[in-house]
């Protein structure tokens, strides 16, 4: 690796951080996400093509694809080893789903909202970098807690009116995405 490519890794590390954080809810430990994210940022450097693009935008499509990659690698091993709910436990009259305690949410509806959360998490960053500081914040995504308008607000040096109107021309923006 040459100097100027190290340079740009030890520059963009909380660039890779800040990738790494939107998988958060893949299961996979931060630490291994944090590596992942600097794997991406690595493999990054040395094939970046700043004729092409921004240097930003090509490491969010490396780390994704280093992270997209393991978290595919995990799910296949993982997919023969399912369990059915119907399955019988411990040769008594009841079934695994029986016993499992439930928080009132089908599992259709945990599938939907993971689903919409992916969408929303490939949506994210075709943005602006404080835009999606504001979204992710707002709404308690990536790892972040919900954080009132003004908060992020002052974070991002904006109006918190500023903030509303970011949330929602990219609500709209996602709900016309999600309906096409």
């Amino acid at each position: 690796m040459t100097t100027k490519q190290e340079k740009l890794c030890t520059d963009n590390l909380p660039l890779a951080t800040f990738f790494s954080k939107m998988y958060l809810y893949t299961g996979i430990e931060f630490d291994e996400l944090q590596a992942l994210a600097y794997l991406g940022l690595i493999k990054a450097s040395t094939t970046w093509d700043p004729y092409k693009g921004a240097f930003s935008t090509h490491v969010g499509r490396c780390v994704k694809s280093e992270i997209t990659h393991a978290v595919a690698k995990i799910y296949r091993r993982h997919e023969y080893e399912s369990v059915s709910l119907d399955a019988p436990w411990n040769d008594e009259d009841c079934c695994l789903g029986d016993i499992l305690p439930s928080d009132g949410v089908s599992v259709e509806d945990t599938i939907d909202r993971q689903d919409l959360l992916d969408r929303i998490y490939e949506y994210l960053p075709q943005l602006p970098s404080d835009e999606r500081t504001a979204i992710l914040l707002f709404f308690g995504l990536g790892g972040f807690e919900e954080t009132h308008p003004t908060v992020i607000a002052e974070h991002l040096n904006i109006h918190k009116r500023t903030i509303y109107t970011i949330v929602n021309r990219n609500c709209a923006k996602l709900r016309k995405a999600l309906a096409a």
